[in-house]
């Protein structure tokens, strides 16, 4: 399953962003933070704003961050932070602060690069020793990187190797017709990396 992610690469700073005239404002600061894990909100204390606006901005910004700024991918790798907050004797109201604490993030996000990260399976590759260059030669080809080889009984060489998530789909039926059927394989999610710039425009492009 195709998990794609898009994370942060420099920090930007959003202005106040109100969904009405005289609705709440939300400034907040965005950098760049742990690596893939969800956006986290560090709100800072200021006269002008209590508790209760601070949890409904906090709301609105990690649920922008699930829904993601472009191609319908969570956001990741970000750290958020309140500057500031004022309300609105009449307008003010949780729904406005959540929804000034998103438009906040989607313009920061618009200010900022912003990469797709996509999932990486480790792999593990068991193939009589015939079969090990051409096995290696095509995980290359799926963008894999060989991280190595042992023997595994006599005759047989177990390889691994991390290969992203969208170029094994159907692995299985590549490998039974290139070891003839004498070759089985296992993975497992290792981690989410970058994506190639010019794979990374097609994703946005088909679902932008």
């Amino acid at each position: 399953m195709k998990a794609f992610r898009q994370r942060r690469r420099r920090a930007s700073r959003a202005p106040r962003a109100r969904p009405g005239p005289s609705a709440p404002s939300a400034p907040i600061v965005v950098t760049p933070g742990d690596r893939h894990r969800p956006g986290t909100p560090e709100p800072v204390w200021t006269p002008s704003a209590g508790s209760a606006e601070l949890a409904s901005v906090e709301k609105g910004v990690r649920a922008q961050a699930a829904r993601g700024v472009a191609a319908g991918h969570p956001l990741v790798d970000l750290r958020v932070v309140l500057r500031d907050g004022k309300a609105h004797s009449v307008d003010s109201s949780d729904a406005a602060f959540r929804t000034a604490g998103a438009l906040a993030l989607r313009e920061a996000a618009a200010d900022a690069h912003v990469r797709f990260l996509e999932p990486v399976a480790e792999v593990r590759v068991l193939v009589p020793d015939d079969y090990v260059g051409p096995v290696m030669s095509d995980l290359s080809g799926r963008r894999g990187r060989v991280t190595g080889t042992e023997q595994s009984g006599t005759g047989r060489t177990l390889v691994r190797a991390d290969v992203p998530e969208p170029e094994i789909g159907r692995y299985a039926v590549g490998l039974r017709s290139l070891t003839h059927g004498t070759g089985r394989f296992d993975r497992a999610y290792a981690r989410h990396e970058p994506m190639p710039a010019q794979l990374a425009d097609r994703v946005h492009a088909r679902r932008g």
